[in-house]
């Protein structure tokens, strides 16, 4: 858009690969608000909006108006999901790692042993597939 007043807009579809990406420019007018310039995204989709480098919240897009030249970003909100039960598997997976130290220096022969090596091996593997399957609280 030549001549024409713009906004500055990036949206990446998928924040972990920067080529996953549509960049360009958007007309702007007079009292476009960031919810104007958001319609058409999939709604399935919690977006986080950045506007000149400033996270905007999704309950203030309607009052919203940047400034011809703004630069906007929106990409998908990384979300994990119970997050409390993440931190805890977390930390039962270093809580595995250690004890597989502490397994193999029990075995006969300490870690130095084909006894010793295996037990450290296995601890881990047992270990972490137990706390993934296990419902933490």
């Amino acid at each position: 858009m030549t001549g024409a007043a713009t906004i500055h807009a990036v949206v990446s579809y998928n924040p972990l690969d920067a080529s996953d990406r549509s960049m360009g420019e958007l007309a702007w007018r007079p009292g476009v608000t960031l919810a104007d310039l958001l319609t058409g995204l999939p709604s399935a989709i919690e977006w986080v909006v950045s506007l000149d480098g400033e996270a905007t919240p999704a309950d203030r897009w309607a009052e919203i108006k940047p400034a011809p030249g703004s630069h906007l970003v929106i990409v998908p909100a990384i979300r994990g999901g119970r997050t409390g039960k993440t931190v805890l598997r977390i930390a039962a997976t270093i809580a595995v790692a250690v004890a597989a130290y502490q397994i193999g220096g029990l075995a006969p022969g300490g870690l130095t042993s084909v006894w010793g090596v295996t037990a450290a091996a296995a601890t881990p593997a047992v270990g972490t597939m137990s706390v993934n399957m296990r419902s933490l609280p």
